[in-house]
């Protein structure tokens, strides 16, 4: 992986698990292409709860937000 792709995994995932849900701030983006994810904060959650906490299965849940 190098520093463009991680930058976005980076940029994707603090834009969905921390400023939607927990800052009221916008965290700085090393990606210059990022655009806000449109999973709403519910959405998270649910995938989050159910994939994760009851099915066990990360990487299902990954596929899920990533889609």
């Amino acid at each position: 992986m190098d520093f463009a792709d991680l930058s976005k995994y980076d940029d994707l995932c603090s834009d969905i698990f921390l400023d939607a849900m927990y800052l009221w701030f916008k965290t700085t983006k090393m990606n210059a292409d990022h655009r806000e994810p449109r999973v709403p904060r519910q959405k998270v959650l649910e995938i989050i709860q159910h994939s994760i906490l009851e099915e066990r299965k990360p990487n299902v849940a990954a596929m899920e937000l990533l889609q």
